[in-house]
């Protein structure tokens, strides 16, 4: 999956990219406004249960906060990683 395949939401950022993946992971992906740059965004790994609403999750092996300004080929192999972590409720 790509940045430009994810769901689109208003946020006070202009928009949010987000989508909630079947192993109780999501990523949220904002824009980073750099006047003059490439496109360059903020990517959020984002916990889910069945029934409860989507949090930002600090326990990842991917990382412990969000990663900021990175550009569309690095979210893209981001959200892959995010889709790729072993499901926690399974374990």
């Amino acid at each position: 999956m790509k940045l430009e395949e994810l769901s689109l939401y208003p946020h006070p950022a202009g928009f949010q990219h987000k989508e909630l993946f079947s192993n109780s992971y999501g990523v949220s992906v904002i824009p980073e406004n750099v006047p003059g740059e490439e496109p360059l965004y903020e990517v959020a790994v984002l916990r889910h249960s069945e029934g409860k609403k989507a949090h930002l999750c600090y326990t990842t092996v991917i990382t412990n906060d969000v990663i900021r300004y990175c550009n569309v080929n690095a979210v893209d192999t981001l959200i892959e990683r995010i889709r790729s972590l072993p499901n926690p409720e399974e374990g």
